[in-house]
């Protein structure tokens, strides 16, 4: 619900502040496209980690455009 009231669509640059584990990030990057790019901010250190180690399990091409 969150990504479609965004307004997100593809080929948008997005940002994700206070990101967490990165879920919200993942779905924007499905709805953008793999040649736009999302943007994940948090204020702690831990939780990018547990993003940016998700990020890597995952294989669809996507996830790669997420920054973080």
């Amino acid at each position: 619900m969150t990504v479609s009231w965004s307004g997100a669509k593809e080929g948008d640059t997005v940002l994700d502040v206070c990101c967490g584990s990165g879920d919200l990030a993942f779905l924007l990057s499905e709805k953008v496209g793999i040649h736009c790019k999302v943007i994940a901010l948090d204020f702690s250190k831990e939780q990018l980690q547990i993003a940016a180690c998700r990020q890597h399990e995952r294989t669809k091409a996507c996830y790669e455009n997420i920054e973080s």
